[in-house]
């Protein structure tokens, strides 16, 4: 039933439901699910539906552990860094999305991904969702220790800045005052 993009999006749908219990949630990983939604997704990376239910799915899964473990594992952030990039005007899958990255893969996040995040806040100014999960997203990657310069780079750009500063203006001052102690070390 791989081939089925609409039996992939139920299935999917079936199994965000799922995994809002615990308990099911760690059987579902157990049997692969991760994989499972990831190699769908893949299969069907241009149907909107099959990334959305994908990428709500394994935001369900994040709630334990083993779930976000099971995410980065496998590569999962890159794939719903795709989804997000290549489905931009889908509200629910860029919340879902962003959700999902800051619960689970922001260590394997690289500095050109950044654009796709600052992408969903330009993208859905209004949404509370996609600018909550957003802010945290970049919040967490300014607090890895493998914050790379590029990262600092990309987020002292002015058009960046601003649209940190309209979003997320704690992050945005938080992130000018670590970037005016970079400079004065450097």
């Amino acid at each position: 039933h791989m081939n089925s993009s609409k039996i992939q999006e139920k299935c999917f749908d079936t199994m965000h439901i799922l995994a809002e219990d615990p308990d099911v949630c760690s059987v579902l990983l157990s049997e692969g699910c991760v994989e499972t939604i990831l190699h769908g997704m893949t299969v069907h990376r241009k149907d909107t539906a099959v990334q959305e239910a994908g990428v709500s799915a394994l935001c369900a899964l994040c709630l334990v552990k083993c779930g976000q473990e099971s995410i980065r594992q496998h590569g999962g952030t890159q794939l719903v860094l795709m989804a997000m990039k290549m489905n931009i005007d889908n509200e629910i899958l860029q919340g879902n999305a962003l959700a999902t990255i800051c619960k689970s893969g922001i260590a394997q996040m690289k500095a050109t991904d950044l654009e796709i995040i600052v992408s969903s806040i330009l993208a859905y100014p209004k949404s509370c969702s996609v600018n909550k999960w957003a802010c945290q997203c970049l919040f967490n990657i300014s607090k890895s220790k493998d914050t790379s310069q590029a990262f600092w780079q990309y987020i002292n750009q002015d058009a960046v800045m601003k649209t940190l500063k309209d979003k997320c203006p704690l992050l945005a001052e938080q992130l000018k005052r670590t970037l005016s102690r970079e400079t004065t070390v450097v």
